[in-house]
């Protein structure tokens, strides 16, 4: 099961494999405790998915991390002041935002362009609140001690000679408006850190160095996003320990292409109205270039054919033309690529829209059936523990309008959901959080369906057999409200 109680974004979805798979590979120091935790986490992954390798995981996890847009740029600027703190033993990537190169009002229109009315808001708006505030660059840093449990920090450097205050007013309203992530905001050095407790009292007391990060961010073109990567050495030895030799997904042979072969990377991002994209990965030498190319084309592949999520399913000619804008150019010991604004239009409305509109649907989704749980709660309550005969009964009490029993994928129905009617009363529950009270009305079962759950919070369920059983477990029959 998978609960969408708090349904965040994409990237909650789409990410989840990256971010265990690279606390399997990388997340871990040469000491034999954090191998440990390595190999705990491995474990752990390969079980929540069982027909892919684990090793295939691990090591799709660390090249998304790091090869995901490997690009060349060839001009050298300089690394943002004050970073230092940010760069760990164990930071495997770093973001530097730089908020005087975006353009508010392109940014929204090319959102608009592509997104058209689906998309919830306009981007601008957050952006806007940091530069309100005087902050001349966001930096995310990735470090493998913060994966899976604690989130990436985020810090924020004012403008210079700028009055801190007003930044550090609005990352505190930002943490206690997620309580969630339990996040707190110190002033580190030059930087406003955003972070758990315990990760800021780490980053105050950072010492180490990382060249590597360094000479990354020193490189390419001055541009809105930098993204830098690097592996730690704790990682090189992981994998030369741990995966000495590629999975047969990945072609088999010698993993040392990886472990030793990749210094450093940097991907230069420039904002609307044209965007586009260039960088360089950068490697020992011609040969372990080569090899990296091959890898991450082999990778491609096997993410390609994984993916579960429909947007993704594109077809073979349109894959065939993403798949040329993302391969990389072996030059010397570098892998290269540039993409056009007209290639970075291409592949966001191949890509990018499809995965935007699915989850403004999945979200609604969600949080329309929340409601309606709420609601047959309330009822319940309110009425002596009875469950109501159907959603109907909630329509004509006022407990909910006619607008909140359509379901966004059933247009086709008035009510677009199906009540279930428990065995007991709702004091007499025995196992609220396995008694499904809502369910979405389908045709065909596709991927699955969310229910709602009388515990209070939503699930979505993939697999018809064990939604079957657990209906069956809950209710004498299930009832609808009539259609008119």
């Amino acid at each position: 099961m998978r609960n969408n109680e708090t349904m965040d974004a994409a990237v909650e979805k789409s990410l989840s494999v990256m971010n265990g798979g690279t606390a399997c590979v990388a997340g871990c120091g040469t000491g034999l405790a954090l191998r440990r935790h390595s190999t705990r986490v491995a474990r752990g992954l390969s079980s929540r998915h069982p027909q892919v390798n684990a090793g295939v995981l691990a090591l799709i996890a660390t090249l998304t991390l790091t090869l995901s847009l490997p690009i060349a740029a060839q001009q050298t600027t300089t690394a943002p002041a004050g970073i230092a703190p940010m760069l760990e033993e164990e930071t495997a990537a770093v973001v530097v935002v730089d908020l005087d190169k975006i353009d508010l009002k392109a940014l929204d229109e090319y959102a608009g362009k592509l997104l058209d009315k689906s998309y919830p808001s306009e981007p601008s708006k957050e952006v806007k609140k940091f530069i309100d505030a005087k902050a001349s660059k966001i930096i995310l840093s990735l470090s493998l001690m913060d994966i899976p449990q604690a989130g990436v920090p985020i810090a924020v450097l004012p403008k210079a000679g700028a009055d801190p205050e007003p930044l550090r007013k609005l990352l505190t309203k930002m943490t206690q408006d997620n309580p969630r992530y339990s996040h707190e905001a110190k002033q580190i050095g030059d930087l406003l850190v955003m972070a758990p407790a315990a990760t800021l009292k780490r980053i105050s007391k950072n010492t180490a160095k990382r060249p590597d990060l360094e000479k990354a961010l020193a490189a390419g073109e001055d541009a809105a996003v930098k993204i830098v990567f690097a592996l730690p050495e704790s990682t090189k030895a992981t994998i030369a320990e741990l995966m000495p030799t590629l999975p047969p997904e990945l072609g088999g042979g010698d993993s040392s292409a990886l472990s030793e072969g990749l210094q450093w990377g940097v991907i230069t991002i420039q904002p609307p109205p044209k965007v586009s994209a260039k960088g360089l990965a950068q490697a020992n030498d011609k040969e372990s270039a080569a090899k990296l190319k091959d890898l991450w084309l082999q990778l491609i592949k096997v993410v390609a054919q994984e993916s579960k999520i429909t947007p993704r399913r594109i077809d073979k000619e349109t894959f065939e033309k993403l798949l040329a804008i993302i391969t990389p150019q072996v030059k010397d010991n570098q892998l290269t690529i540039e993409i056009s604004p007209e290639q970075a239009e291409f592949a966001f409305q191949k890509l990018l829209v499809p995965f935007f509109h699915y989850e403004i649907v999945w979200r609604e989704r969600s949080s329309r059936l929340k409601n309606l749980d709420m609601m047959v709660l309330i009822y319940a309550n309110e009425n002596r523990n009875q469950w109501p005969d159907n959603l109907g009964v909630l329509l004509k009490d006022g407990h909910v309008k006619k607008e909140d029993l359509r379901n966004p994928v059933r247009p086709d129905l008035e009510v677009g959901y199906i009540l279930v009617k428990p065995a007991v009363p709702l004091d007499k529950l025995k196992d609220p959080s396995q008694t499904i009270l809502i369910y979405e009305a389908y045709k065909q079962w596709g991927e699955g369906i969310f229910v709602a759950l009388a515990d209070g919070h939503v699930e979505f369920m993939p697999d018809q057999k064990q939604f079957e059983s657990m209906l069956k477990q809950s209710t004498t029959a299930p009832t609808t409200a009539p259609a008119k």
